[in-house]
């Protein structure tokens, strides 16, 4: 189904609201003519997408309304593409993405307590004008190959609740190895595979917290590990995950659970406790630690991954400390590992801290 030009809207000035046309001209380098940005250096058009609108309103509740959020273009459908230098048209006028539009204030003002946040990553992008012409309402819109474009690391570190979550990796999952971790040589489930496996452990099964597709699991497999669950809160991912196989099935269980809250586990039942990914931005505070170590055995062996970026500010450095004050885990170490094939030390983002600590 092609995607259409639905809305264009403009306003004179930054206060006045914005006003419905079906037809207005667009200035090669310059912006909607009539609209208050015209003439701005990189700020020169803004878009949304109704389908980005609609994952808003998921989140927030009541309907959102497409003029209150000030954007001058309101496409049909289809996941905007954010990358900067991206080059996508709107009916006859061609854009190049500057930046993801952020959220702005008056948002919880215009349209309700919670809207801002709620719009977060679905707000639209900001872009400048290759080549101008005549827009109207209808026209179709060319997003630059496929029409949603490549998910990666930043929509998930945008995400704030479960429920960005459970949206945003329904959209990646089918893509998710094929478009990430070839694309980006992502590495990190290998590595910590290998700190799980670099000590001794009880004989049991072994829990991967946040498996996702199914990678760290099938690294284990790989590595001699034997009985290995899953836990997500994604069922697109487990579905990719159940596919998995290394001389039969990688996973034994695979279990579709928020970690945020209480499992429903027994208690002792792990060996060893495997996360890769999972602790970072967005997704799980310290927290969910509780929880695991509950569901594991005395003597079990924990290998998980934490930005590096996140292990002081977001809590999991206390956490550690506090868990070993209170005897529920043994001394902890911290192995600091890259992410990528090319990873920089110098970037926090591409090191992580993988924390290898035995249950007491």
């Amino acid at each position: 189904m092609t995607i259409r030009v639905v809305g264009i809207q403009l306003a004179k000035a930054t206060r006045l609201p914005m006003t419905a046309v079906d037809n207005a001209e667009v200035e090669t380098r310059a912006g909607l003519i009539g609209d208050r940005y015209h003439g701005s250096r990189h700020r020169q058009l803004s878009v949304q997408s109704l389908e980005e609108l609609t994952e808003a309103e998921v989140a927030f509740g009541p309907t959102i309304d497409p003029l209150l959020t000030r954007r001058n273009i309101t496409i049909s459908r289809g996941r905007l593409p954010r990358t900067p230098g991206h080059r996508w048209s709107v009916g006859p006028v061609q854009l190049e993405v500057v930046r993801d539009a952020a959220p702005c204030k008056m948002l919880d003002t215009e349209i309700g307590d919670g809207a801002r946040t709620a719009m977060r990553r679905r707000a639209g992008v900001i872009c400048r004008v290759i080549e101008g012409g005549h827009l109207s309402v209808g026209d179709a819109v060319d997003l630059g190959g496929d029409d949603t474009a490549p998910l990666g690391l930043e929509e998930a570190y945008a995400v704030e609740t479960p429920h960005d979550n459970r949206l945003l990796y329904a959209s990646w999952a089918a893509t998710y190895e094929s478009g990430f971790t070839e694309a980006k040589g992502y590495r990190y489930h290998e590595h910590v595979a290998d700190a799980f496996v670099a000590g001794r452990r009880p004989d049991g099964p072994v829990l991967d917290v946040g498996c996702g597709t199914g990678l760290v699991g099938l690294a284990l497999r790989q590595r001699g590990v034997g009985t290995i669950d899953g836990v997500d809160i994604s069922p697109e991912m487990l579905a990719e995950a159940r596919a998995k196989q290394a001389d039969g099935a990688v996973y034994r269980y695979l279990i579709d659970a928020d970690l945020t809250q209480p499992l429903a586990m027994a208690d002792d039942v792990y060996a060893g406790l495997v996360s890769a990914g999972t602790f970072t931005h967005g997704h799980l505070p310290p927290d969910p630690l509780d929880e695991l170590i509950r569901a594991a055995m005395a003597g079990a062996r924990a290998a998980i991954g934490i930005n590096a970026a996140h292990f002081e500010e977001l809590g999991f450095a206390a956490w550690f400390d506090a868990a070993v004050a209170d005897g529920r885990i043994g001394p902890y170490e911290i192995v600091t590992i890259p992410v990528y094939e090319n990873s920089s030390t110098n970037k926090a983002d591409d090191m992580s801290n993988v924390v290898v600590f035995s249950v007491r």
